[in-house]
């Protein structure tokens, strides 16, 4: 979980390893997260990408909705800086 005082937001993220996939596991613990953010003040935030459908039926799950859409750009580490 990644916290941004200034805007009083908390990104909430999830992996299940392998073996645990589709046991609710990452809902469960996802919706604690959105819990204790709220509890705490803190607006809770879930970012995927649009190709991620698991991620995507999770939030959804735990009751994220109305996605805002924005372009992601990422650093080419291999160019160097």
């Amino acid at each position: 979980m990644y916290h941004d005082i200034l805007w009083r937001a908390s990104e909430i993220g999830a992996r299940d390893p392998g073996d645990f996939r589709g046991l609710g596991l990452g809902s469960l613990t996802s919706a604690l997260c959105v819990r204790d953010c709220v509890d705490k003040g803190l607006r809770p935030e879930w970012h995927c990408r649009e190709s991620n459908s698991a991620s995507i039926g999770v939030a959804e799950k735990i009751g994220f909705s109305d996605p805002v859409h924005y372009k992601s750009l990422f650093l080419n580490l291999t160019k160097g800086l």
